[in-house]
């Protein structure tokens, strides 16, 4: 029988300098330590090994999103409250919408986004889904997802109206990066012209995303959103033009074309400029084919246009 060593292998020795550096030790004078303190030592830095490429990618800005585990987190959780009794149900969601106020007397408050970097900005993005009963199971589960933010700490965010104009779902909520998930409690504005709404979750000291200016033409955007459930995608451009919607009306609200990407699942989410601050939340896509076969089905598609609703429509919202 081939007998192994207790020595611990080359690979992990050569490993274990960088391993004593990292932590401030004196590997020369550790290989001259008795062999059962260098395998204890060593031992403790197996663990310390294999959470090593996670403290890296903390030090070094880089989020790993889990697709998955957050909707199965959203999903678990949602379950649960459909065993007891909720605030707020998709019938009474869409009451709300259809009561609600244009506008809203606000101040801003609480905690605000200071940088513009991703990982930062990220945190005050949310997903917004419901569940329903499909009536094949005895299960509750997700429905479409869409995109939320935190507008002010208190719990308040922002969304497309179209998107909780939808009396199917049960429970309503947003969800965090770090898969915290919230209650839909109530709308406080709506805006069906400008398929804005303000709604309030049942959560504090969140952070929130700054308003800002409107935004110029050519000016550079970023939009954080979850493109067919491909959560916390940020995708860049500028801003193409502003135009009335319809094309047709001289008097309809108005919208702004951008050119950073985004796709079904990003409605609701926000257009940020270079300093991190709302510039715009995303509304919907126009996409452009060149021709029509003969069963009348538009083919070759030439260009996608993104549509969404300027920063100052929300400002009239809040009163601003």
């Amino acid at each position: 029988m081939t007998s192994q060593s207790a020595e611990p292998s080359d690979c992990f020795l050569r490993a274990c300098p960088f391993l004593a550096n990292f932590f401030g030790l004196n590997w020369r004078n550790l290989k001259h330590v008795g062999f059962r303190w260098r395998s204890f030592i060593m031992s403790k830095s197996v663990r310390i090994l294999v959470a090593l490429p996670f403290l890296l990618g903390v030090a070094m800005g880089q989020v790993v999103i889990n697709d998955g585990a957050i909707l199965r987190s959203m999903e678990k959780k949602m379950s649960q409250w459909m065993e007891v009794d909720l605030v707020l149900k998709g019938k009474g969601l869409v009451e709300g919408l259809e009561k609600a106020e244009k506008s809203m007397d606000w101040e801003e408050k609480g905690k605000l986004c200071q940088g513009g970097g991703y990982d930062e900005l990220s945190g005050s993005v949310y997903l917004i889904s419901h569940t329903y009963d499909c009536g094949k199971c005895d299960k509750w589960h997700l429905g479409g997802v869409a995109t939320a933010w935190c507008l002010r700490s208190d719990g308040l965010m922002v969304t497309n109206y179209h998107v909780l104009d939808n009396d199917k779902g049960e429970a309503w909520a947003v969800c965090s990066r770090k898969g915290e998930v919230f209650e839909v409690v109530e709308v406080l504005a709506a805006s069906k012209e400008n398929d804005l709404v303000v709604f309030r979750v049942n959560g504090k000291g969140m952070k929130a995303l700054r308003l800002g200016k409107p935004a110029e033409v050519g000016e550079d955007v970023r939009v954080i959103s979850h493109p067919n459930r491909n959560l916390y995608m940020q995708t860049t451009g500028e801003v193409s033009r502003y135009f009335n919607e319809p094309r047709k009306s001289k008097t309809g609200p108005v919208r702004m074309g951008i050119t950073a990407d985004y796709a079904k699942g990003s409605s609701g989410g926000p257009v940020m400029n270079a300093k991190g601050e709302v510039v715009g939340v995303v509304a919907s896509t126009n996409s452009i084919y060149y021709n029509r076969d003969k069963d009348g089905d538009a083919t070759n598609l030439q260009m996608v246009l993104k549509n969404t609703i300027p920063v100052s429509a929300l400002h009239k919202m809040l009163g601003q």
